[in-house]
């Protein structure tokens, strides 16, 4: 019985150029520290429910105390939204969540609300209301931002993505809007004629209109305003504002958007066994040599066998 030869291999020098190739490619993943992701920073975000306390209250204070129609009292409405939108966001990773106010006890002015929203040093205000019309013709959402070009490209994205989940309840989408028009008014002296001039941010953009953003503004951090639904629009008050399961649902859908804007993840419903960031390290450098080891077999093995 006649021995067989063993097999010789033959290398061409394409195969030969394909094994450098392959070392020098997966060298230096061999040889780099695996990078664990750095921790996601903390948004802070306030909540501003729209409006709130007695009649008495906001006329000492010369402010609406807000709109009231088929059952719906908006200032109660805002507050829901609020609650049940604090809740929503707690749910995720890297927040806090505070509100301006938590019961229907006080009347805050505009300026009150941004100044304690200053005091948490937040990423944004986000005053919640619902809205009505003169003329009660009107439905649907809208959300109003600044109009300083500080935030208003970035504050429009959040509106829209606010907007597009508010729409998904059945809501008409009236769009992202800036308001302007606030006036310096050069006396406070009711016998003496006022001159009324535009007034301007420091960085030259036309002040907004409205006091929540445009003292937001000056502060320093961006403000909002979710107009969810018009409570004088029958459709809107009874398919959306007449309960707390509706209420919930637009709080839902503004946690959704503002949870997309922010990148946010939900919190984990375990908790998670932490292991020594040494032990985590090699662990994950490794799996990775194993897998790049794997990956060159695969790829010599081809080679050869051309």
């Amino acid at each position: 019985m006649k021995s067989k030869r063993p097999r010789k291999f033959k290398i061409t020098i394409r195969q030969i150029v394909v094994i450098v190739l392959c070392i020098l490619m997966v060298l230096p993943a061999l040889m780099l520290p695996v990078m664990g992701l750095e921790d996601n920073q903390t948004v802070t975000i306030v909540l501003d429910p729209g409006h709130g306390g007695s009649v008495e209250q906001n006329k000492i204070k010369n402010q609406a105390v807000g709109a009231e129609k088929y059952g719906v009292e908006e200032k109660n409405a805002n507050l829901k939204i609020a609650l049940f939108l604090r809740d929503e966001l707690n749910k995720y990773q890297n927040v806090n969540v505070y509100l301006t106010r938590e019961d229907d006890s006080n009347s805050l002015t505009l300026n009150e609300r941004a100044s304690i929203a200053k005091h948490y040093n937040p990423n944004i205000l986000i005053s919640l209301h619902n809205n009505a019309c003169e003329r009660h013709d009107s439905n649907g959402s809208e959300v109003y931002v600044p109009n300083g070009i500080k935030y208003r490209n970035s504050m429009t994205q959040l509106g829209n993505l606010i907007l597009n989940e508010l729409s998904t309840l059945g809501l008409k989408n009236n769009g992202v809007m800036t308001r302007t028009g606030h006036k310096d008014v050069t006396s406070t002296d009711p016998t003496v004629q006022s001159t009324q001039e535009t007034a301007y941010y420091s960085d030259g953009t036309v002040s907004d209109y409205y006091g929540i953003i445009r003292h937001s503004y000056n502060y320093g951090f961006p403000a909002i305003i979710v107009e969810h639904a018009y409570v004088d629009n029958y459709s809107d008050a009874v398919n959306h504002l007449s309960n707390d399961d509706q209420l919930k649902a637009l709080a839902q859908a503004d946690a959704k958007a503002i949870a997309e804007y922010y990148g946010l993840t939900i919190q984990p419903l375990e908790p998670i066994i932490q292991k020594d960031e040494n032990e985590e390290k090699t662990e994950k450098k490794h799996k990775k040599k194993v897998q790049i080891i794997d990956f060159m077999k695969k790829i010599l093995k081809n080679s050869l066998e051309d």
